[in-house]
């Protein structure tokens, strides 16, 4: 595990945390603040942001983004969840992707919510450059009584990661799956850079590009 590194501006302040390893080749965490102004009022963001890059192609990668957006001055305030794994090799397993389909699905069950109405949006996110999964939920309207659900959703998503990586690092990649890996995390950039538009929304408040390397974007690699 790296130092915790701190980042502050005018406008932002985010704390980051990132591990590397020989099976998590980057794991980043940022706990961030931003103010920025919108038409309609001003807004103030806090959120939890962390992506996994694993080392094995055949190992799927992971995000999960929970967030709370407060307009002033009315206050308003509404909660965010983007959790989902996404491909690292053409070749990944449908029967891994069914896995954590299966268990975000069983948590949105007992809470009595509808995994189809949450999950159908992930599509128009085209998470990394169309290389999400799609097997987990996003959902921008939430509200503070749906915190127990949120973070059931954080805990199982969390179980599920570590028994993924678990069943699948052992698996051997050749080399057209580094090829594919690398071509992905190209797509990965392309998009953080120029279609995210949470990304754009906290750089034009001054967040540095440096802030989302340090934790989010992919490890160095040559394409």
């Amino acid at each position: 595990m790296e130092p915790m590194a701190e980042w502050r501006g005018p406008n932002y302040d985010a704390r980051i945390w990132c591990s590397r390893g020989e099976v998590l080749e980057k794991a980043g965490l940022t706990v961030m603040h931003i103010r920025h102004d919108d038409p309609d009022g001003v807004r103030l963001v806090r959120h939890f942001d962390t992506v996994i890059h694993p080392h094995n192609p055949r190992v799927p990668g992971f995000v999960i983004v929970i967030g709370q957006e407060i307009t002033e001055p009315t206050q308003e305030r509404r909660l965010y969840c983007l959790m989902d794994m996404w491909r690292t090799t053409r070749r990944l397993e449908g029967h891994i992707v069914e896995r954590f389909r299966r268990s975000i699905e069983a948590v949105c069950q007992d809470h009595g919510r509808s995994y189809a109405e949450l999950n159908a949006p992930l599509a128009g996110v085209r998470l990394f450059g169309d290389n999400g999964c799609g097997a987990g939920v996003f959902h921008g309207q939430l509200s503070q009584a749906d915190i127990p659900f949120l973070d059931r959703l954080v805990q199982c998503a969390a179980d599920e990661i570590a028994g993924i990586i678990e069943s699948c690092h052992r698996w051997s990649p050749d080399v057209n799956d580094f090829r594919e890996r690398n071509e992905i995390r190209r797509q990965f950039l392309v998009w953080a850079l120029t279609e995210n538009p949470g990304t754009r929304r906290a750089v034009a408040a001054g967040v540095p590009w440096s802030v989302f390397e340090r934790f989010a974007f992919p490890p160095e690699v040559s394409y």
